[in-house]
């Protein structure tokens, strides 16, 4: 009899997506807080596809400063699950979940804070205004401020995070970008959120927001009161 034919060779599996591992590593890091969304804006969040093209714009511009632009590699896995759980808090930074809202609102409020401390001129004339720095703060924050500076700059600024692993980097990153465009931000409302909308046109020295960054004095301590507050303020309107 004939012998019979090979079984034919198994399709090689495609590769999952950015977006997939994602997912993939934010249902191990928190499979609940994924699940229970923020339900009255959960139609709004980042999401995956926001988290893939931060990540990927990660890895690009780290290959990039190592001298190896054009590198294709993605972020290892474990990479991302890093980034995603506490506390780096990638994942409540994106993907919007369950207890998200209240911890951005946080972050939002240290800002606040401390640039009314740091720059009291420039936050009285915003309240005279009617700008909000915390929702500028946010945008820079959603992509770890990558475009705020150069790209040497902002791999310090990501080493940083890392290493002391608390957003107290990006809050001090920020107050200190307030200060270095101050004089572009003394007009009216419109011309404001024009000079803070265009990056591009902020004309800093390469090393300056590192630098102003480093100057300015900012302590665990300090956001941890600020923290403190904004929790016991939330607790108190909550049981009213």
């Amino acid at each position: 009899p004939a012998p019979a034919p090979a079984p034919a060779a198994a399709a090689p599996a495609a590769a999952s997506s950015l977006q997939e591992v994602v997912l993939d590593a934010a249902l191990k890091v928190d499979p609940v807080g994924l699940v229970v969304l923020t339900s009255s804006l959960a139609g709004a969040c980042p999401g995956c596809g926001l988290a893939a093209d931060v990540l990927e714009r990660v890895s690009a511009t780290i290959h990039k400063v190592a001298g190896a632009e054009g590198a294709t590699d993605r972020l290892p896995r474990e990479v991302i699950e890093g980034l995603l759980a506490a506390p780096l808090d990638g994942q409540r930074l994106w993907l919007l979940t369950g207890d998200a809202l209240g911890w951005l609102v946080v972050q939002a409020r240290c800002l606040q804070v401390m640039v009314c401390a740091h720059r009291p001129k420039l936050f009285r004339h915003f309240m005279t205004e009617g700008v909000a720095p915390e929702l500028f703060f946010c945008n820079w924050l959603l992509q770890l401020f990558a475009g705020c500076a150069g790209d040497a700059e902002v791999v310090r600024l990501w080493d940083s995070f890392v290493f002391e692993r608390s957003y107290k980097v990006f809050i001090r990153a920020a107050v200190a970008l307030f200060g270095l465009v101050e004089s572009k931000l003394r007009g009216d409302v419109d011309q404001i959120v024009e000079a803070l909308f265009k990056p591009d046109q902020w004309g800093l020295d390469p090393g300056a927001l590192w630098q102003r960054a480093l100057e300015t004095k900012m302590t665990r301590s300090m956001l941890n009161d600020v923290i403190q507050g904004e929790r016991a303020a939330v607790n108190g309107r909550e049981t009213a």
